[in-house]
């Protein structure tokens, strides 16, 4: 009987909560179908027929050009002495899966990543939003450097690592828009750009971000109120193991929603070890 009054109980937290997550979640989704967005060819994107306020942001994928074992500066790519182009690689992806020679490259290693975007017009603010790029890098956007994610250097003792999500905003001068990336990875066995980099209006972007925040925050709150019920369980019936098993998954669930995705615990913390 005691077990069946447990397990009503657990109807009644658990049934608001799934509601409530529904709610949230469908608020959160932009009902209105999003245009196909152009990809990449050769590392050049051509946005002259994308705008930023009827569209929404655009996905950054497809070929970029690729620099393996390279750092090159933007003034390099004006000079005669430019770097010799390894090639084009696609984005968002690892370098572990290119071939070059005919042979995979390693995880290890370190390269430029460079792509050129053609606008239609002058836009007005915009900005980039990076997720997961491994695992230290600087941006630079038509020669200027815009920011930079721990310290990418050409082995292991030079690079510092550091991850978590960014919005780099930046004013275009012309129609067209050069990105280069300096990647560096001696710290995880796959490297390069992991997921996709969003370009779009700087006000479009941070909105975004606050809405993605909002929704983690209520997510792990959600599953911490279910850790902490079950937990209460066993602690008044500790006969039943299940209720303490699954609140330690459900804590379990929490700690790993602030550690990836939007990496909340190194924004909270931001001196933690990567």
């Amino acid at each position: 009987m005691q077990h069946l009054k447990n397990r009503h109980n657990l109807y009644i937290i658990s049934l608001p909560l799934i509601i409530a997550y529904l709610i949230f979640f469908s608020a959160c989704i932009n009902d209105s179908p999003r245009r196909i967005p152009p990809r990449a060819v050769n590392g050049v994107l051509d946005l002259t027929d994308w705008d930023f306020k009827i569209d929404g942001p655009v996905d950054l994928s497809g070929e970029w050009e690729f620099y393996w074992q390279q750092h090159l500066m933007p003034q390099d790519f004006t000079s005669k002495t430019a770097g010799q182009k390894t090639g084009f690689i696609e984005v968002p992806g690892y370098w572990k899966s290119y071939e070059l020679d005919g042979k995979k490259l390693p995880g290890y290693g370190y390269a430029t990543y460079r792509l050129n975007v053609v606008l239609d017009k002058q836009q007005e603010s915009l900005a980039l939003r990076t997720v997961e790029i491994t695992n230290a890098y600087i941006v630079y956007v038509n020669g200027q450097k815009v920011t930079s994610l721990g310290v990418p250097g050409k082995n292991r003792e030079t690079t510092v690592p550091q991850e978590y999500p960014q919005i780099i905003d930046f004013e275009p001068k012309t129609n067209q828009i050069e990105l280069i990336f300096h990647v560096s990875n001696f710290h995880h066995r796959r490297g390069g750009i992991w997921e996709v980099i969003q370009l779009g209006r700087e006000k479009d972007m941070r909105k975004a971000q606050e809405r993605r925040f909002g929704f983690d925050l209520f997510l792990v709150g959600s599953i911490l109120l279910m850790a902490l019920y079950h937990l209460g369980l066993f602690i008044f019936r500790k006969t039943d193991r299940a209720p303490l098993s699954f609140s330690i998954f459900c804590f379990l669930m929490a700690l790993r929603s602030v550690t990836t995705g939007g990496r909340y615990l190194i924004l909270l913390f931001p001196g933690i070890s990567w």
